[in-house]
């Protein structure tokens, strides 16, 4: 965790700051203190400012410890606070009533940027923290837009979260970039990304976590149950309290790491996967490259044979993805077939025996679903915070309705597969005008 010392004063220089500076897990990044002649004193290489709003916007700060006089705290605590920055500090935060109902309002108001078409729990769990999910517009992939998330970014915004939809990862170079820049946490969902690519790096290794499911369809599957990617031991540690009590949190968290006290309990949840699901994941693992392997040479064979039939346009794919190919969407253009309702086409296919084709509908734009609308109905205090509504999101809306979902097979007998789903689907186009 990276922290800065504000005030050195006796206590900040005698007590807190050799404590920062030796504690293990934690990265003292900078000290500020508006007498610059104190500042001369503080050896180390760390960043020295005179203007604590200079340090906010030029360090990462995961917390920072306050040390100066009683006038001078609230006008910092409520920077650090608009800015979602932890503090420790020894006097109280609020010296009224008044003070203490703005700062609670201010926690109130993180918001984290979320894509508007993913499946819902990527964005779900942000309803048991307080935090805003900030949804954004699709682009023709079906993933977040990164021409927009800029726009979305205010001063309450905490977190980027993002999902590579379908295992077709997002345009991550520029995300990065912008989390980056607005020192932002960046977490990626890579439920369906299992070994995806972008610029050949692997999808789950360019933000400050990845989470990813082992759900029984999943390419990396254990049945249930999913795990954590991160680089940041405080944030595995943490990971470690949420899901386990005990053992584990005894056994992997350093003994003079401040959570370590916590280990017998964790969080007081058991949320661990279940050891034989891990221990199939883990059998699986090994064979992922092969069947990553064979999924993209079967991915072509579909695109390149279902991709130039009248009515049907391809995924979208970026020169630099290489996707997982969890699931291949395409997207019906029905100015082509003269109107034709997707249902219809459905039905269609599914007569013809592609019993596989799917309509994803439990996967949808977010701003459709209640939750997302009226979510003060389950959670009070998201009231006046969030109404979301048809309409606001139009990309990722017309992206839903003319999607189709396919299984993308792996195994050698699967070729005949794919080549009778291509025939029933060439059958159908050829004679849709049957179906008007």
């Amino acid at each position: 965790m990276q922290t800065a010392l504000i005030g050195l004063g006796h206590h900040g220089q005698k007590t807190y700051l050799p404590v920062l500076q030796k504690s293990p897990g934690i990265k003292l990044v900078g000290v500020c203190d508006r007498d610059s002649t104190k500042l001369e004193d503080v050896i180390g290489g760390l960043n020295k400012y005179t203007s604590y709003r200079e340090l906010f916007e030029k360090e990462r700060l995961d917390f920072i410890v306050v040390a100066t006089s009683h006038d001078a705290y609230p006008e910092i605590v409520v920077c650090a606070a608009e800015k979602g920055i932890h503090i420790l500090k020894e006097k109280p935060f609020a010296r009224t009533v008044e003070e203490g109902k703005f700062l609670q309002k201010i926690a109130e108001k993180n918001e984290v940027i979320c894509p508007a078409y993913t499946f819902y729990a990527t964005a779900t769990p942000l309803f048991f923290t307080g935090a805003v999910p900030v949804l954004v517009d699709s682009d023709e992939s079906g993933n977040i837009n990164p021409l927009l998330i800029e726009k979305k970014i205010t001063s309450n915004t905490k977190a980027i979260l993002i999902t590579h939809m379908w295992g077709n990862p997002c345009a991550m170079n520029q995300i990065t970039d912008f989390a980056k820049k607005h020192q932002l946490l960046l977490i990626e969902d890579g439920s369906h990304a299992h070994g995806a690519e972008y610029h050949k790096k692997k999808a789950g290794t360019f933000g400050d976590l990845a989470i990813f499911s082992l759900q029984g369809q999943k390419t990396l599957t254990g049945g249930e149950g999913g795990f954590v990617l991160t680089p940041s031991d405080e944030f595995y540690y943490r990971a470690i309290l949420m899901g386990h009590y005990n053992k584990r949190c005894l056994q992997e968290i350093p003994r003079n790491h401040p959570l370590y006290d916590f280990g017998v309990t964790g969080m007081g949840l058991k949320l661990r996967i279940h050891p034989l699901s891990a221990a199939i994941a883990n059998e699986q693992l090994n064979h992922l490259d092969d069947v990553l392997f064979k999924r993209r040479e079967m991915a072509k064979k579909m695109i390149s044979s279902l991709g130039q039939l009248p009515g049907i346009r391809p995924p979208q794919i970026s020169p630099h993805a290489n996707p997982s190919w969890y699931a291949m969407v395409f997207q019906f253009d029905n100015t082509k077939l003269e109107g034709l309702s997707l249902k219809r086409f459905h039905d269609a296919l599914i007569a013809e025996g592609c019993k596989e084709l799917d309509l994803p509908t439990s996967t949808r734009p977010l701003n459709l679903l209640p939750l997302f609308q009226k979510p003060e109905v389950i959670f009070p205090k998201y009231q006046g915070k969030i109404q979301y509504a048809p309409g606001d999101f139009p990309i990722a809306e017309s992206f839903y309705q003319n999607a189709f979902k396919l299984p993308v097979w792996h195994e050698q007998m699967d070729v005949e597969t794919v080549y009778q789903y291509v025939n029933a689907f060439e059958k159908v186009i050829n004679h849709y005008k049957e179906l008007l």
